[in-house]
C-alpha cells in the first residue's frame, strides 16, 4: 500500500507540472514579447526624433538652376506680410543704410502639420541673393531659420548652396581665399526636429 500512494503521488505530482508548464512557458514568452515591443518603440522613438519632421521633400538650392530661376516668385511680400513673418529676425543685412531695393518672396511650403509649418523664403537685391528655410510655430511665430542659399555678384566671395536629401539639409559654404586662389569649402548638415528647431546632424 505504500509503494502505491508514493506512486499515485508522484503520477500526481506529474499531472500538475504538466499543466503548469505551458502557462509559465506562456509567461515567459509574453515576457519576452513585450520586452522586444518596448525596445523596438525606444528604437522608433529614437529614430524618429532623430530624423526630424518627416518627410521634407528633396530640393537643390544651387545658383545653375535655384539661383537664375526660382529665387523670386511672381509677386514680392508686401510691408505687412513681411513684419507679419518677421523677416527682420531672419535678414540681418551688414549695411542697413541701403535696403531700398531689397525684395522679399515666399517661394514655396515645405511642411504644414500639427507642429506648425516650413517655409523656403528668399531675398533678392542688386548686390546679392540670400534663401532660407524658416519655421513657424501654429501662432505663426517664427522659431528657427537657416540660410540655405547666398550669393553675391561683386567678388562672388562668399557662396552658400544647399541640397534636401531623405530629410536632411546638407549646407555647403564657399570662401575665397584672396591670398591663395583658392576657394574653401565646409559642408554642415542639419534635420528639423519636432520642436522646429534646425540641429546639427553628425552622424
Amino acid at each position: 500500500m505504500k509503494i502505491i500512494k508514493i506512486t499515485q503521488q508522484a503520477i500526481f505530482s506529474m499531472l500538475i507540472v504538466c499543466a503548469v508548464s505551458p502557462f509559465i512557458s506562456g509567461c515567459k514568452n509574453s515576457n519576452e514579447q513585450q520586452r522586444n515591443q518596448v525596445v523596438a518603440q525606444e528604437k522608433g522613438i529614437t529614430e524618429q526624433n532623430k530624423s526630424g519632421i518627416n518627410p521634407l521633400p528633396d530640393m537643390d538650392f544651387d545658383a545653375e538652376q535655384f539661383g537664375e530661376n526660382e529665387i523670386e516668385s511672381d509677386q514680392p511680400l508686401t510691408a505687412a506680410v513681411i513684419e507679419q513673418m518677421q523677416i527682420v529676425e531672419i535678414d540681418r543685412p551688414l549695411y542697413q543704410n541701403d535696403v531700398s531695393d531689397f525684395k522679399y518672396y515666399l517661394l514655396k511650403e515645405l511642411y504644414n502639420g500639427e507642429n506648425g509649418k516650413i517655409l523656403l523664403i528668399s531675398r533678392t537685391s542688386e548686390m546679392e541673393n540670400f534663401a532660407w528655410l524658416a519655421t513657424y510655430d501654429m501662432q505663426n511665430k517664427l522659431v528657427d531659420s537657416k540660410t540655405v542659399y547666398y550669393d553675391e555678384w561683386a567678388e562672388s566671395a562668399v557662396r552658400t548652396t544647399s541640397a534636401i536629401r531623405n530629410n536632411k539639409i546638407i549646407i555647403s559654404q564657399f570662401m575665397l581665399d584672396f591670398e591663395t586662389g583658392n576657394e574653401n569649402k565646409k559642408v554642415n548638415t542639419f534635420y528639423i526636429n519636432e520642436a522646429l528647431k534646425f540641429v546639427s546632424d553628425h552622424s
